[in-house]
């Protein structure tokens, strides 16, 4: 029902956009009327240079495409006091598979100003506040977090339906926050279905940026997890920024395997994810911290190390290992091919998540040459020195035309977290249509 009613928003949209746009340029129409502020078209061709078998993914058990084109639309702006964004994918052009269209609406929600300094939203709603680049610990309502390319529109999760108030002062700005998942099917992968509440208190010390926070998460099943942290930024001499951000929070909300967390290989008659240690009465830290060079227009730097306590740590992720290749080799002493297929599948979804062990190092560089536009991302686990890069160039075809190309490599051993990474090697490349 979701997805048909987000589709029949997108279509209605689509048809008003060539009178709304023309219509949006006459002064004040932008308080009245229904004003686009940006229209984001994307065409994706992903074509894996590898197999997909591995110890993560046997067999290709996650079914991921050898090659897939998939075109993707978003669409954001303001109708009234209505600030919405709609997004469709459409991967009938998977070329070995086919799936419905995805239409979903990302972002719709009431803004209203309650004076000079107070607003307030009302309807799905995407909240982000934590300023560091990449791991981002204090984004507590954002349950996609870590991405391979920052800047893909698609990539994002959907908001969450909720409530808040917001007051900014010259140096100082505090807010208030409450969202209700409990209209949304549970996903243990996405942590949704329950209820979260926040507190943020934001303060401008020139040059300093310091944001402290506070987080209550109410599970499905009713149990409390309180989290704090902070988010903090300085900017010293032309173009050097230094950043922190760190969350404590009592119990863990990380979805892990039960292989991991057993003494010995087993199978699982169900999913053996879930939510893990939710109801501990033990802390667990996230910490991030970096330096970003920007000396000009054209050029970017940064570098951070990342830690997360409720990631796998060497001993579990050695039980999840050992899980993996016992599920592998379990034809051989006659297990059901029913039983054997699904633990594998299973197996592969430790992949959900791009960052699945403890400590990281991360670095991003970007060149701007004229319509040429080279960036290199790299992600290294430290614990077993496997990692992903990420080579790009973007090139600029007028002003709302770009095309980007982009080359995903893996490398690590077996059993390291990227060495048997299930998506393996793979090409990508993107045109862009934007229109702001």
């Amino acid at each position: 029902m979701r997805a048909i009613f987000s589709a029949c928003l997108l279509a209605a949209t689509l048809a008003a956009l060539p009178a709304q746009t023309a219509a949006a340029e006459a002064p004040g129409d932008q308080a009245t009327g229904l004003v686009f502020d940006s229209i984001y078209l994307q065409t994706s061709a992903n074509f894996n240079l590898r197999d997909n078998g591995s110890l993560e993914n046997p067999s290709n058990a996650l079914g991921i495409d050898t090659a897939e084109i998939v075109p993707d639309a978003v669409i954001a702006g303001r109708l009234y006091q209505v600030v919405f964004e709609v997004s469709c994918e459409n991967d009938y052009l998977a070329l070995d598979k086919s799936d419905p269209i995805d239409a979903n609406i990302d972002e719709c929600y009431l803004e209203l100003p309650l004076g000079d300094r107070l607003s307030f939203f009302l309807g799905k709603h995407r909240v982000y506040w934590d300023s560091t680049p990449f791991m981002r610990p204090l984004d507590f309502f954002d349950t996609d977090r870590v991405a391979l390319d920052p800047e893909d529109k698609v990539a994002p999760d959907d908001g969450r339906l909720g409530i808040g108030v917001d007051y900014v002062a010259s140096a100082f700005e505090a807010a208030l926050v409450f969202f209700d998942d409990r209209w949304a099917s549970v996903d243990y992968y996405n942590l949704r279905g329950g209820m979260l509440s926040g507190l943020k208190l934001h303060f401008l010390f020139d040059p300093v940026s310091l944001n402290v926070a506070g987080n209550l998460d109410i599970a499905p099943d009713g149990s409390l997890s309180p989290a704090f942290g902070y988010t903090v930024s300085s900017t010293f001499g032309e173009g050097l920024q230094l950043y922190s951000s760190a969350v404590l929070r009592r119990g863990s909300l990380q979805v892990l395997s039960a292989a991991a967390l057993d003494a010995g290989p087993a199978f699982y008659p169900q999913n053996p994810f879930g939510v893990w240690n939710e109801d501990s009465p033990s802390w667990y830290p996230e910490f991030t911290a970096g330096v970003q060079w920007t000396p000009n227009d054209a050029n970017s730097l940064y570098l951070s190390y990342l830690y997360d306590g409720n990631k796998y740590d060497g001993a579990e992720w050695d039980r999840l290992n050992a899980a993996m290749a016992f599920h592998q080799g379990a034809e051989a002493v006659f297990y059901p091919a029913a039983i054997v297929d699904a633990n594998q599948a299973w197996d592969g979804q430790i992949s959900t998540e791009l960052l699945v062990r403890r400590h990281h190092a991360e670095a991003h560089w970007d060149l701007k040459l004229g319509v040429f536009e080279p960036s290199l991302d790299c992600i290294l686990c430290l614990e077993d020195a496997s990692g992903v890069s990420k080579l790009g160039l973007k090139i600029g075809m007028g002003d709302s035309v770009a095309l980007t190309l982009g080359w995903f490599g893996f490398w690590g051993g077996s059993g390291t977290e990227f060495g048997d990474y299930p998506l393996r090697d793979f090409f990508e490349t993107k045109l862009v249509y934007t229109i702001k």
